[in-house]
C-alpha cells in the first residue's frame, strides 16, 4: 500500500471514528440519565457543549492556518477527542461529564474540517468530487452502523462507560495510522503528500472570502445547515406527533438512506457538480413542499427519500468545489463552509420550535422546503456555474 492509499485510508477511519463519538451520544443517553440523573432540561448537554466545542475549534481554526501542518493539527484534533472520550468513563459528576464533552467537541470540530481538507488535497477533478463524495457517505455509513454495534457490545455484557475505552482506542489507532502514512510520504518523495498553506490574517481571510463562488457557497451552506437541521430535529416530531403517524422514525431512516445513495450516485452521473449543486435543492424544496398538503406520512415518507436523494451531496460537492477554487487554502475553505453550516443547524431549531408554538410546525415544514430552494438560488450565477 502506498502512502496514498494509506493516508486516504487513514482520513476515511478517521471519519468513521468521528461517526461513532456523535452516535455514542445518542446510544448512551439512557445509561447517562440513568446514573447521572440530570434534569429534563440538561439531558441533552453532551451533543450541545461538544458541539459549542466544535465550533471553538473552527474560529481557531483559521488563525493556525499555515502555522501548524494539516496532519499535525489532525493529530491534536484526534488526541483531543480520543483523550476525553476515555475519560468520560471516569466523572461521577455531571457536571464534569459534560465539560470533558466540551473539551473533546473541540478535537471533532478539527477533525471534521480538516479531514475534508486533506482529501482535498490528495485528489483531483472529478476523482476529488467521487472521494469527497464517499467520505461524506462514510460517516453516514458510521453513523447508522455505530448504534447497532453499541447495542451489540451492550447486550453481549460491555459495560456502557466502558465503550468509551473502546471507542477512544479506536481513535489512536488512527493517530498511529495518520502518523504513518504521513512519514512514509516524506520518506519516499522527501515532502509532505498534504499540501502546506500559507499564514492568514484577517485582511487575508476577507480577501479569501470574496473569491470565486466561495461567497456563494457559504450563504447557501448556511441555507443548507437551516434545513438539514430542522430535519435532524423536527422530521420525526412533525411525522409522529403533528400528522399523527407511526412513520415518524421511518422517515428519519429514509432521509438517512436518502442522503447515503444521493453522495453515492452523484459523483458516478455525468452530471456537472456546479450544475447540480444550481439545481438540487430547487428539485429537493419543490418535492418536500408538495408533500405538506397531504398530510400523511407515508406520502411524507416517500418526500423525505425523494428530497434527500436530490440534495443529499450539496455538502461534499461544495466542499469540493470550494477547494477546487483554492487549491492552495483548502483548509480555509472547509473550515468556513463547516462554519457556516454549524451556524444554520444551531439557529434552525429554535426557528422552529417557535413556529410550532406561534402558527404550527406545518409551516415550520415549508419553511425547511423553501431553505432548500433558496441554497440552491443562490448557487445558480455565473460564479459557480460558469458562463
Amino acid at each position: 500500500m502506498n502512502s496514498k492509499k494509506l493516508m486516504t485510508f487513514a482520513l476515511f477511519g478517521t471519519i468513521v471514528f468521528l461517526a461513532c463519538i456523535y452516535a455514542i451520544q445518542g446510544a448512551l443517553l439512557t445509561d447517562t440519565i440513568n446514573f447521572y440523573h440530570p434534569e429534563s432540561s440538561a439531558q441533552g448537554y453532551a451533543g450541545l457543549f461538544s458541539s459549542f466545542g466544535a465550533i471553538i475549534a473552527l474560529v481557531s481554526a483559521f488563525f493556525l492556518i499555515g502555522r501548524i501542518p494539516k496532519i499535525h493539527l489532525l493529530l491534536i484534533g484526534l488526541i483531543i477527542s480520543s483523550g476525553f472520550i476515555c475519560l468520560l468513563s471516569l466523572p461521577e459528576s455531571y457536571v464534569v461529564y459534560i465539560f470533558f464533552w466540551f473539551l473533546a467537541g473541540i478535537g471533532m470540530g478539527y477533525i471534521d474540517c480538516l479531514v475534508s481538507s486533506c482529501v482535498a488535497d490528495l485528489y483531483t477533478g472529478r476523482e476529488a468530487t467521487k472521494m469527497m463524495c464517499n467520505l461524506h457517505m462514510t460517516f453516514g455509513i458510521g453513523s447508522m452502523l455505530a448504534p447497532v454495534a453499541i447495542a451489540f457490545l451492550k447486550n453481549v455484557g460491555v459495560k456502557w462507560r466502558n465503550l468509551y475505552y473502546l471507542l477512544a482506542f479506536l481513535g489512536f489507532i488512527m493517530i498511529i495510522l495518520l502518523f504513518i502514512s504521513d512519514k512514509t510520504g516524506k520518506r519516499i518523495s522527501n515532502e509532505n503528500i498534504i499540501n502546506s498553506e500559507n499564514k492568514m490574517t484577517l485582511k487575508d481571510m476577507a480577501e479569501k472570502i470574496r473569491e470565486g463562488a466561495l461567497p456563494y457557497l457559504i450563504i447557501a451552506m448556511f441555507f443548507h445547515g437551516l434545513f438539514m437541521g430542522g430535519m435532524n430535529s423536527w422530521l420525526t416530531h412533525y411525522v409522529s406527533v403533528t400528522l399523527a403517524s407511526k412513520f415518524g422514525s421511518i422517515a428519519l431512516s429514509f432521509m438517512y438512506l436518502g442522503v447515503l445513495l444521493s453522495r453515492f450516485i452523484v459523483p458516478r452521473t455525468s452530471i456537472p457538480v456546479r450544475k447540480y449543486l444550481s439545481k438540487a435543492g430547487i428539485f429537493a424544496g419543490i418535492i418536500f413542499i408538495i408533500a405538506i398538503p397531504f398530510k400523511s406520512g407515508i406520502i411524507m415518507c416517500i418526500a423525505v427519500v425523494l428530497s434527500t436523494l436530490c440534495f443529499g451531496a450539496m455538502i461534499p460537492c461544495s466542499l469540493d468545489t470550494a477547494c477546487a477554487d483554492m487549491p492552495d487554502s483548502t483548509l480555509f475553505a472547509t473550515t468556513i463552509i463547516f462554519f457556516c453550516i454549524y451556524i444554520g443547524q444551531g439557529l434552525s431549531s429554535p426557528i422552529l420550535g417557535a413556529i410550532e408554538k406561534g402558527i404550527g410546525l406545518q409551516y415550520g415544514m415549508y419553511l425547511i422546503g423553501i431553505f432548500m430552494i433558496i441554497a440552491s438560488l443562490i448557487l445558480n450565477n455565473k460564479k459557480v456555474v460558469g458562463s
